[in-house]
């Protein structure tokens, strides 16, 4: 899990900044709440999580979970929050790799990067379909079950 400080130093890199005080500059932040980052007293909140995760250019899901990890008291809150992030990073990462292969057609690829013997590629694409398919059933279920979305009707 990264923190604040682990943050901080990806964002110096990625506006090439040598110091927090450029990053002052950089972010607009007070030294204060750079301080308070740097030595992990306190987490971004949402807000800033999202400008963080926009000038990294990563996921605002990653970052919302190791500032919680960071800020959980008890250990076992904190583990929790680890294995949330594993299993997000690991099951997009599957996911993605499965979905490249499969939508490419070609099966070449797909028997060098997972070891599969070549005449059990057909499994192997018939396994990216039903993950594809999970996915988007997941999608649509987080979706309908998402307070912000409207919901349809029921026939009458």
């Amino acid at each position: 899990m990264k923190t604040t400080a682990d943050y901080l130093d990806a964002l110096r890199a990625r506006f090439n900044v040598p110091s927090d005080y450029g990053l002052q500059t950089a972010t607009g932040w007070h030294r204060q709440q750079i301080s308070r980052y740097r030595t992990q007293k306190g987490t971004f909140d949402d807000e800033t999580a999202q400008r963080v995760a926009a000038w990294l250019q990563l996921p605002l899901e990653q970052l919302l979970m190791d500032m919680n990890a960071q800020r959980a008291k008890s250990p076992d809150v904190k583990k929790a929050w680890q294995r949330a992030a594993t299993a997000l990073t690991a099951g997009a990462t599957a996911l993605f790799l499965l979905a490249i292969f499969y939508l490419q057609g070609s099966t070449d690829g797909l028997e060098l990067a997972f070891f599969i013997p070549a005449g059990f590629t057909h499994y192997a694409q018939w396994a990216g379909q039903i993950a594809l398919t999970l996915a988007a059933c997941c999608c649509a279920l987080t979706a309908w079950n998402d307070p912000r979305q409207p919901k349809i009707a029921p026939i009458a």
